[in-house]
């Protein structure tokens, strides 16, 4: 692996068909770390070397903040990410959080 490649961490244990999904959308020079089982020692191991955590259903925990040092980014998959997204731990760190706005009413 290079230096130049992106680490991206699906924290929750999940069928290879989501794996795969993920997989296809993200881009050129990423790399997909996936856990083999729903393991919290898998995650801690992952979470050591990953640069972006996609975090849904798992919840990162504040006190696993601090155990991934190449850590720049968080995204939440979904909705309800105030419960499942240690916001002080990041931003002490200056990790960002993008969000995606609530989707409009058709009507």
């Amino acid at each position: 692996m290079t230096e130049n490649l992106h680490r991206v961490l699906y924290l929750s244990y999940a069928p290879e068909a989501v794996y795969a999904m993920w997989r296809k959308a993200l881009p050129e020079g990423c790399e997909l770390l996936t856990l083999s089982a729903n393991s919290d020692a898998e995650r801690l191991e992952k979470l050591a070397i990953a640069d972006a955590v996609i975090v849904a259903p798992a919840v990162l925990r504040p006190e696993w903040v601090e155990k991934a040092p190449r850590l720049k980014l968080v995204q939440h998959q979904g909705v309800g990410w105030q419960g499942e997204t240690p916001i002080p731990e990041l931003r002490a760190r200056g990790i960002r959080r993008p969000s995606t706005p609530p989707a409009r009413p058709m009507w």
